[in-house]
Parts: C-alpha cells; structure tokens; sequence
C-alpha cells in the first residue's frame, strides 16, 4: 500500500471479530465493524510509515491481533524531533480521516439512527478519534509515551528516562481508576497490562547512566529495528 509492503495475519480480522460480537451479533454489523477496525488501524500505521519516509527510513506495516506495528531498520539518524513527529503522525492521520467522516456526514442524510450508515460513521469517529486520543496517553509503548519520551530526550538527552516511565505509570492507575468506575471490564485490563508493562521497564533501567555509556548511546533505540504500535481499538 502506498509503495509499503503490508503483512496481514489473520488474527486481526478473529479479534476484531470477536469484540465486535459484542456489540452486535448481526453478520452486516460485524462485517462492518470489521472494516471499520481495518481501515482505521492500516491508516494509522500509514501515517507512521510515509512519516518515516519523509526522513528517508523505509517502513514496513504489519496487522495482527493486537493491533497494528509499523517498523523501520533506518531511523538510527532521526532527530528526538523527528522521531517525535513520526509518533503523532498515526493518531495525526486518524484524527484527519475522522474529521473528513464527520464533515461528510453533516452534508449526507444518513437515515435512521440505528441504521448501519449512522452506525458506521460513529464506529469511525470512534476508532480514529476516541481512540486516537487515547493512543496518545504518556504510556510506552502506546504513540504518547514514545512522543513524552522523544520530547524529553530533545530537551534533556536520556537523564529522565525513569521519570517518564514513571508517568506512565501513573497515568496507567488513572486509567484503571476510570475503568473500574466505569465499569469498562476491556479499558481496565489494557490498563493494568501498559501499567505492568512501564513497571516492568521501570526496572530494568538504570537510576543514572554512566557518562561514557551516554555518550556511546546511538541517537534513536539500541533496537535495529523501531517500532511504531497500534493496539487494535477493540482492546478496549
């Protein structure tokens, strides 16, 4: 797609399905929730991927049960700027392609509320918006705990690496707070899972890097490869 080599497992389209059993058990509905879930994710990563490119990294994208990854072997000469670009630039498309949908729908009679056109077009606003604003929640290894910490490393190299796993941390039991309240069985468990992963990465990073190791660091991940995640907005 767009010059990307895009690899679709066929988990995305079981767990799509699954959630969206429980919103309605209708074949059309599914379907639709299916597509919708489709589209949205693969122009999240498309987002991530022609951001890459810009920089001259080529991508490649990958839908799976979890979401969506959008990966490069290249970005070891992105700037914490432009590697923070690439983290908005995901959500940034969603919130376009939303806003498009809801112009149209205000032009468009789209029938009865509970029809499947006016369902359509709030799944969408859903998934690119709802969830596009979640995704940019201060959590690794969510799209908003990638741009705090690139936006930090911009200002202060890698002296507060702790401190933004610790925002995560926290904002992760915000989360679980709201969830429980709310009675939102999915947003809880998403939240307890990002809140257990911050806290696993929480420990396994070091109080203070010693100088020398700071200045051999490359400028973008040790990883060979940079990872862009999308997790399905059926997760919550």
């Amino acid at each position: 797609m767009a010059g990307f080599p895009v690899r679709l497992h066929p988990l995305f389209f079981v767990v799509s399905l699954m959630t969206g059993w429980t919103l309605s058990s209708e074949p059309a509905r599914l379907a639709l929730w299916a597509g919708i879930v489709f589209v949205s994710v693969l122009l999240h990563e498309l987002g991530h991927a022609l951001a890459f490119r810009r920089y001259g990294c080529p991508a490649r994208i990958e839908l799976h049960g979890m979401g969506g990854t959008t990966q490069t072997h290249d970005a070891a000469h992105l700037t914490h700027h432009q590697s923070a670009f690439v983290s908005f630039a995901g959500p940034g498309i969603g919130f376009l392609a939303g806003g498009l949908i809801w112009g149209l729908s205000q032009l468009a009679p789209l029938g009865e509320p509970g029809g499947l056109a006016a369902q359509g077009v709030r799944q969408f606003l859903w998934v690119n918006i709802g969830w596009g604003l979640f995704n940019l929640l201060p959590m690794q290894p969510l799209d908003g705990g990638h741009l705090l910490a690139d936006l930090v490393r911009a200002r202060s190299g890698y002296r507060h690496e702790r401190a933004v796993l610790g925002v995560g941390i926290a904002t992760a039991v915000v989360v679980l707070g709201l969830a429980i309240g709310s009675k939102q069985l999915w947003l809880g468990m998403l939240a307890m899972m990002l809140g257990v992963m911050n806290l696993e990465q929480l420990r396994r990073t070091p109080k203070r890097r010693p100088a020398e190791r700071r200045r051999a660091l490359p400028a973008r991940s040790a990883s060979p490869w940079r990872h862009r995640r999308a997790p399905s907005p059926s997760s919550s």
